[in-house]
Order: C-alpha cells, then sequence, then structure tokens
C-alpha cells in the first residue's frame, strides 16, 4: 500500500495529493462533528476513518515534499501524451488508483495497511 500512495502522489504531484486528500479530510470533518454530538457512533466512525485514511496519503505527501522527492505534477495529468506516456510505464497504474479509491472509503483500512507495513518493514530491519 505504502508503494501505491507514494507512486500516486508522485505521478499526480505531490501537492497536489496533499491538497487533494487534505481537502477530503477536511469536507469530511464537519460530517463526523455533526455524527459524534448526534450520538449517530456508527456514521461518526466511518467519517473519522475516512478522514484518517486521507491523512495517511497526506502524511506520505508531506514527507516525500520534505525529502524534495522528483513528481511530474499536476498540470502535466491534463496532457494527453503525459498520460499515454505514464500509462505505459506505470502499467498497475489503474489498478492501485482503485485500491486507494476503495481503500480510502473503508473506515481506517489506509491507515491500518500503512501502519501494519511501516512496522513490518522496520522489523525487518532490527
Amino acid at each position: 500500500m505504502i508503494r501505491r500512495i507514494k507512486s500516486h502522489n508522485l505521478l499526480n504531484g505531490i501537492l497536489f495529493s496533499i491538497s487533494e486528500f487534505g481537502f477530503t479530510a477536511l469536507i469530511i470533518a464537519p460530517f463526523a462533528f455533526y455524527y459524534i454530538s448526534h450520538d449517530k457512533f456508527l456514521y461518526a466512525f466511518i467519517a473519522v476513518g475516512i478522514i484518517f485514511n486521507s491523512l495517511s496519503i497526506v502524511a506520505f505527501g508531506l514527507v516525500q515534499y520534505r525529502y524534495r522527492e522528483k513528481d511530474i505534477g499536476f498540470p502535466r495529468v491534463f496532457e494527453k501524451s503525459y498520460r499515454e506516456q505514464a500509462i505505459k510505464e506505470n502499467p498497475h497504474l489503474f489498478l492501485d488508483t482503485t485500491i486507494l479509491v476503495v481503500a480510502i472509503l473503508m473506515p481506517f483500512a489506509l491507515i491500518l495497511i500503512t501502519l501494519f507495513e511501516l512496522i513490518i518493514k522496520n522489523a525487518k530491519r532490527g
């Protein structure tokens, strides 16, 4: 999952991904507060899960931005030649994007999978 998140950020533009998923978290936040304040805990759980999933992508984007990883950038996504080249060089792109979208909508799925991968990765180092 971490590879998918990082490649998504690089192919779409790190700042665009940070903005996109940060905005998603901001849009869902009022719903989460509403559901919590009205004792609709299942809906609150779902909303908070989507927020955490979105923020996990933002967190990876911030790390990538901090380390100045070279991305392709948002405006190029609209160029036909770029899209064709990106699809050709990244045949898994559509599947990865689909997996990210589905994982975002499953409360806490994305954050839990990425945390698990980080723990496994760190355990293998030590």
